[in-house]
């Protein structure tokens, strides 16, 4: 549910970034990675958008996209003994910061 919160948040904000794809809410939440493949796109089409932007966005999303994967796969690693139980958010956690 909050992921397509967040889609459907980033396509609302979209539809601003259109019509004022020069304002300020724009601009910071073009560098936001949720955010990013619908704004910086649409700042791209109507040419708002600086090369340097272009590089900085890519950067942020490659990072972001690391560091999920990192996430996930140290609390899949974890969470595979846990068989059948069900953790929460505070133990999913907890899990990601054990050490091997």
């Amino acid at each position: 549910m909050v992921p397509m919160l967040l889609v459907i948040a980033g396509w609302v904000v979209f539809c601003l970034g259109v019509y004022l794809p020069d304002s300020t809410v724009v601009r910071v939440l073009s560098y936001i990675p949720i955010f990013t493949s619908t704004l910086m796109l649409a700042r791209l089409a109507l040419g708002m958008v600086a090369w340097w932007e272009i590089v900085v966005t890519a950067a942020l999303m490659l990072g972001t996209i690391a560091l999920g994967a990192w996430f996930a796969a140290r609390l899949y690693r974890y969470s595979v003994p846990m068989h059948g139980q069900k953790p929460g958010l505070g133990q999913a956690l907890r899990l990601v910061r054990t050490r091997p």
